[in-house]
């Protein structure tokens, strides 16, 4: 349907969500932050503390993938053969090139860290994928 001049058009869906999801993870992380115990010498992290670790560890690997696809489209719609990046698309290939191994970091390090939990008793994936306890 045609927008009439003056009218504001609405994100799509998949943006409206993505923004609900990182909004509320970062609640979850303000809010986990005022009742956690984190952990020291003769003090036991509550359960609070493990949620709090969790969000955070999910927003960041969703943080560092919307960056990279977010550069990686601006990239892609920018680049032209034979032809010089301007200084700011340059700073943007630049930052996208450095955060790259950030998402294989994550994309290795945080299935190997459920494995561990897995192989330490603590059920992960099984909770992870619905046949645990």
């Amino acid at each position: 349907m045609p927008q009439s001049p003056g009218s504001i058009e609405r994100y799509d869906s998949l943006s409206r969500l993505l923004h609900l999801l990182i909004a509320l993870g970062i609640t979850a992380e303000q809010m986990t932050s005022l009742v956690m115990i984190t952990p020291k010498p003769g003090r036991v992290p509550n359960d609070w503390y493990a949620f709090h670790q969790s969000i955070g560890i999910i927003l960041l690997g969703v943080l560092i993938g919307l960056f990279l696809a977010a550069s990686g489209t601006a990239l892609a719609l920018t680049i032209v053969p034979d032809v010089a990046l301007s200084p700011a698309m340059h700073a943007v290939k630049e930052t996208h090139e450095a955060a790259g191994p950030l998402m294989w970091a994550y994309l290795v390090l945080h299935p190997a860290m459920a494995i561990l939990h897995q192989l330490a008793g603590h059920d992960t994936l099984g909770r992870m994928f619905g046949h645990g306890r």
